[in-house]
């Protein structure tokens, strides 16, 4: 006996379901070499899912192939912010610091921050 989902939980439902279409569709777009076309489409579905980890990789890969590191950068430390383990994002923060921001003392102290184990609950052996 499941009670009736409340209309926020519905609309909750179809936002989601809505901002997994758009990140298929801007994935896909992606893929094709349409990063025009898949921009406004990673950047709504962010806007239903501000912590959409997968979004926010996109509109990072999709900023560092145009060289925009600054958008890249902030994309990257979002994610590191909502997911301090992922080694990905990480490892990009580093190099955009290191290699396009110029700034290898950033790098390095981000780095070691990491190892330290001060963006994580355990540190990096």
């Amino acid at each position: 006996d499941n009670p009736a989902p409340t209309p926020a939980q519905e609309a909750e439902a179809v936002d989601s379901v809505r901002a997994g279409t758009l990140l298929q569709v801007a994935f896909a777009l992606q893929r094709g070499g349409a990063t025009d076309e898949a921009l406004p489409r990673a950047d709504e579905a962010l806007k239903l899912r501000p912590a959409n980890i997968p979004a926010l990789n996109l509109r990072a890969e999709i900023a560092s192939a145009r060289d925009d590191w600054d958008t890249a950068l902030a994309m990257y430390r979002e994610i590191w912010k909502l997911n301090p383990r992922d080694f990905f994002a990480g490892n990009n923060i580093a190099w955009i610091l290191a290699d396009k921001k110029n700034d290898p003392a950033a790098a390095l102290a981000f780095v070691d921050d990491i190892r330290k184990g001060r963006h994580a609950n355990h540190p990096v052996a």
